[in-house]
């Protein structure tokens, strides 16, 4: 087995860098050649570089905004320049139309007072949500049960514990989203009502 002095020797035209060292030591070939091609693989047509994209922002426009899709979930980066401080939001957009902001400690909030946004095609309907990121345990309900506000509607479980999960509105129940043993995340959608 080398030591890692060896490695770096052997790279050392290429980098310098601890981890792409640990790269090239774990995968040797194709560890090099990620190396020897890291620094073109934004240049490929179609692709914006960060160079590029802060050569584009306006320092007085209030909405500088990309939108990237990655893993079939869908990305706004929002970017600001506040006294020559460049300020990056990133807001992850779900399928069921709320967003979440996540911040730069990881942290994420939840915006319009943690509601579900709704567009015209969303507006005729409701959601249960779950305060909490967890796992659905079960569902109290089903497919076109009638349902009144503060109704146990389901059961999951966060951090070992199980927690039940009522009904802030009233109607009939059209469609379970997760299923159970699925995994959701605080505020995410579980029930859709009409």
């Amino acid at each position: 087995m080398k030591s890692l002095k060896i490695y770096s020797d052997e790279i050392k035209d290429i980098s310098h860098y601890h981890p792409d060292v640990l790269t090239y030591a774990l995968f040797d070939d194709t560890g090099k050649n990620f190396l020897l091609n890291k620094s073109n693989i934004y240049e490929k047509p179609g692709i914006e570089t960060s160079k590029s994209i802060s050569n584009n922002l306006d320092p007085g426009k209030q909405d500088n905004q990309l939108t990237i899709q990655f893993e079939n979930k869908e990305y706004t980066i929002s970017v600001n320049i506040e006294n020559k401080e460049l300020i990056a939001n990133i807001i992850k957009k779900s399928e069921f139309n709320y967003e979440q902001n996540i911040n730069k400690d990881n942290k994420t909030e939840n915006s319009a007072k943690s509601q579900i946004k709704q567009n015209n095609t969303l507006n005729k309907y409701k959601f249960i949500s779950s305060p909490m990121s967890g796992t659905v345990i079960k569902y109290l309900v089903k497919t076109n049960d009638k349902i009144k506000t503060n109704q146990e509607v389901a059961i999951i479980e966060s951090m070992k514990m199980e927690t039940t999960i009522k009904s802030d509105v009233a109607g009939t129940i059209l469609e379970i989203l997760i299923a159970p043993g699925g995994v959701i995340q605080a505020q995410e959608p579980i029930i859709k009502i009409n």
